[in-house]
């Protein structure tokens, strides 16, 4: 046994004494392992543990996400797909898992990901923006991250009820909003002198109220 990695344990029977149930999903695991990498499975296994063996899994997750989890702490391989945008939802699950199940390093793994990945289309900031706040203490990268998204997507943000909703319920934060939609107007009215009555097209106008609302707090 001293001799067997980790990695080779994955995924086989060999030595297993616990399965994990999700669902109709199970999984055959080492309880040593699992107590090692997290304090989490440590204290499930310690008081939770039924008499068959059996450890029940009922708070978060989803049988490929829970594999993928248990793949990491085996073998420190973290999952890809080949779609760009089920890949980056599942760094926001893995992100998620990492924080649920007490495993630090997947969660920092994941979020480094989430910070390189582009962000593309509508779904995928509102997505991006409703997850990175709980983790901005994992880095100040994240933040600066959720500037950066908030900046190149204002305008379709500021569109949408929820994101609106998030402003309103912040105290002063509304009428800082407001504050800045007026001198984004103001700088409409300019460009419209400066250019001889020119029309504000779509892209002038996005342009123009993300450089006014440029390094404005972010809503929770």
């Amino acid at each position: 046994m001293a001799n067997i990695s980790t990695a080779e344990l994955f995924g086989k029977d060999t030595y297993t004494d616990v399965t994990l149930s999700y669902g109709r999903a199970t999984f055959k695991a080492h309880k040593i392992i699992l107590s090692q990498k997290s304090n989490y499975f440590k204290n499930r296994l310690e008081n939770d543990l039924d008499e068959g063996g059996v450890l029940y899994i009922d708070d978060g997750g989803d049988s490929f996400a829970i594999g993928a989890m248990l793949r990491w702490i085996y073998t420190f391989e973290y999952p890809a797909m080949g779609d760009e945008q089920k890949n980056w939802r599942l760094h926001l699950r893995m992100a998620e898992m990492g924080e649920r199940f007490g495993l630090a390093e997947l969660t920092s793994a994941a979020i480094s990901k989430i910070l390189a990945a582009p962000v593309r289309g509508e779904q995928m900031f509102k997505e991006t923006l409703a997850a990175l706040p709980q983790y901005r203490h994992i880095s100040a990268d994240v933040e600066q991250h959720e500037r950066t998204v908030r900046k190149e997507h204002l305008v379709a943000m500021l569109r949408t009820p929820e994101y609106r909703q998030s402003i309103g319920e912040q105290d002063g934060l509304l009428s800082e909003y407001l504050g800045q939609s007026a001198e984004a107007l103001c700088k409409i009215k300019a460009h419209v002198v400066d250019k001889n009555n020119e029309a504000v097209t779509p892209a002038i106008f996005d342009t123009i109220v993300q450089e006014a609302f440029n390094g404005f707090p972010l809503a929770q």
